[in-house]
């Protein structure tokens, strides 16, 4: 995957389709969810790479666009969902028809933990209000289970 579909994916994952340019505290690196579709509304802050930040920071240079996602068609201004250019995206750069956009959000959560170790970290930033659900977002690699079995019997002659 190349990095524009690399940085699609990784906001994609994190914010859905509905994150304001403009509501963006721009020194915090993070932006603001106003919306998410559960119960409790998921209003949350969600931190950028640099890689996501440098191509939003690009979007709202170039114009009045105030959604990460805009859409004139749409009431609110904005797409709430990206399935549509998803798909697109994926023929254009001719990835497999099994990737599909809700892989995206798993991948990332799973990434998120195996590098944080942090899972009230991946609730947070996925929005959710109960840990179990987090959990099911989660496929950790058994070679990951193995490796560190190595390194704690390693340690332990």
């Amino acid at each position: 995957m190349g990095a524009a579909a690399g940085a699609f994916s990784s906001l994609l994952s994190a914010v859905g389709g509905w994150a304001r340019l403009r509501s963006r505290p721009w020194n915090r690196n993070v932006i603001f969810i106003p919306f998410g579709k559960s119960r409790i509304g998921s209003r949350r802050f969600v931190p950028l790479s640099s890689r996501v930040r440098e191509r939003l920071e690009l979007r709202r240079s170039a114009g009045d666009r105030d959604w990460v996602f805009p859409s004139p068609r749409s009431r609110s201004g904005h797409i709430v969902s990206v399935a549509k250019q998803f798909e697109q995206a994926r023929r254009d750069v001719d990835l497999p028809v099994t990737l599909v956009l809700y892989c995206a959000r798993h991948t990332f959560a799973t990434d998120l933990l195996a590098q944080t170790g942090n899972l009230a970290l991946v609730r947070d930033v996925l929005g959710h209000r109960d840990i179990k659900t987090t959990e099911k977002y989660l496929h950790p690699a058994s070679t990951q289970l193995a490796e560190i079995i190595d390194l704690r019997n390693a340690k332990n002659g």
